[in-house]
């Protein structure tokens, strides 16, 4: 204790003695006109033919503040260059900072993992709704001889290598990030109850050597995620869907906005492109905002129509929706929700177009409301006020020229 107390002690004395830069060969910043920047340091401006400066103040607040005097480093303390040994950004808490040729570094303190074995390697993950992180000390690695570069997943391709350092918890870490999606680089996808599970295996390699005396890392890791309308998409292969981009009537951004189309009310099993749909069956169209305020707004379908080749603006077309609400017609068409919430979901029976029988093509118009009572009533007609975009689903009809209802011919 009394050792560690002189430590403290030592540290706050070299601390006090630590004086700022007087400037002799190398010009203050604030005396030729000049300024700091990320890259180049500081450096006066063109009268005083850019040459290098020592700032007084510096907004960088790293050691590139003082790259004009070598041995000099910056004290964000006492805002100014000197020459006490400064690793700026400070070292992480399994890092110490040493002088390397007049650079102020920060490398791994290996003391701290004296002991520690390749099964002290325990990689954390984050789930988030789109991604799967994982992450490893990069020290630790290091001292097992492992290489933190060589982070790959089960599909080891070039599109497939995402990793980056990260402080996480004041320890310098090496990162890695999977879509959270089915067969994207080796993903497996697995619905168990009313979940789906995500799982891909983190691999990491050794160190090169002359002799190799450990085998490389093989984790797996999983995420399990609620199955909504939203995760469903990502589970399925190739889910049939349209993209567009919306602006709420306040403006303040633009949002993504996916319609997709699913075999069941849940919304959590979706149909997959190409897929060929029967004449009579039930089709619900979901209809969701990513990343919005569900505070302040809500989804609308105003308006949903039919045609039967994939141009919205081609005749006949059957009216399925109007005003927000389902239009009583030839079609069985119910809206299940719509402008309650940041997810829209509208039920219709597939039927076909005489002139043609092969293809169905659904449109939608949708907007952001500011969140009231009117945005869940019928408007006879009329959309509320305010941006709007369209999305369309196209469906190939199975052909059901020759089928007949009866059991049984003689």
């Amino acid at each position: 204790m009394k050792f560690l107390v002189v430590l403290v002690l030592f540290a706050l004395l070299k601390q006090a003695g630590a004086t700022c830069f007087a400037a002799t060969n190398v010009p203050f910043c604030n005396g030729c006109g000049g300024g700091c920047s990320s890259g180049n340091g500081c450096l006066c401006d063109i009268d005083h033919s850019l040459l290098p400066c020592i700032p007084t103040t510096c907004d960088l607040n790293t050691n590139e503040c003082c790259l004009a005097e070598p041995g000099y480093y910056w004290d964000s303390s006492l805002s100014c260059c000197t020459d006490v040994l400064i690793c700026n950004p400070k070292c992480t808490r399994d890092e110490e900072c040493v002088d390397r040729s007049g650079d102020a570094v920060c490398e791994c303190n290996y003391k701290m993992y004296k002991g520690n074995t390749t099964e002290d390697i325990i990689p954390t993950v984050d789930c988030k709704i789109d991604t799967m992180t994982t992450s490893v000390s990069r020290c630790l690695l290091i001292y097992l001889g492992y290489d933190y570069e060589s982070f790959h997943l089960n599909n080891d391709s070039i599109d497939c290598i995402f990793h980056y350092p990260d402080i996480q918890n004041d320890q310098r870490v090496e990162t890695n990030q999977v879509k959270a999606q089915a067969g994207w680089c080796g993903n497996d996808a697995t619905i168990i109850d009313s979940k789906i599970y995500f799982k891909n295996t983190l691999h990491i390699q050794h160190l090169p050597s002359q002799l190799i005396t450990k085998n490389p890392i093989a984790y797996n890791f999983s995420c399990g995620y609620n199955l909504t309308m939203q995760t469903s998409l990502q589970f399925a292969l190739h889910p049939l869907l349209s993209t567009t981009v919306l602006t709420p009537v306040t403006g303040g951004g633009s949002f993504s906005v996916i319609m997709a189309a699913y075999k069941e009310p849940a919304c959590s099993t979706p149909f997959v492109d190409g897929e060929s749909v029967d004449v009579g069956t039930y089709i619900y169209l979901g209809i969701l905002v990513k990343d919005t305020d569900g505070t302040n707004f809500t989804l609308r379908a105003d308006e949903c129509f039919a045609t039967s080749i994939n141009d919205s603006n081609y005749s006949p077309k059957v009216q399925l929706v109007s005003g927000g609400c389902a239009v009583d017609g030839e079609v069985d068409t119910a809206v299940l929700q719509n402008g309650e919430a940041m997810e829209a979901i509208i039920r219709i029976r597939s039927f076909q177009f005489q002139d043609s029988p092969n293809n169905l093509f659904i449109f939608c118009q949708v907007s952001l409301c500011e969140k009231s009572e009117a945005c869940k009533q019928c408007l006879n007609g009329r959309s509320l006020n305010g941006n709007s975009a369209q999305l369309g689903l196209g469906f190939p009809l199975e052909d059901n020229t020759y089928s007949s209802n009866s059991g049984y011919h003689t």
